[in-house]
């Protein structure tokens, strides 16, 4: 679990937040909250700090999947 910083917004998908050491990782929209989510500012705003939790790790591509805790 880490603090992450939210820097962009992805309408309709979810968002990127920053982790840390030079490393991004996206939120998707399912993983925001419990329930369904019908838009991602109505949860998560730019610049704003939350805690997340690493779920996915594609090294051949390169991305970090999150879970918003």
């Amino acid at each position: 679990m880490v603090d992450a910083k939210i820097v962009k917004i992805l309408d309709g998908v979810g968002a990127i937040a920053d982790i840390g050491n030079g490393k991004t990782g996206m939120i998707h929209i399912s993983k925001l909250a419990d329930k369904r989510v019908e838009n991602v500012t109505d949860i998560v705003k730019e610049g704003e700090t939350h805690k997340v939790k690493v779920i996915q790790v594609d090294k051949m591509k390169g991305r970090i999947g999150l879970q918003k805790i």
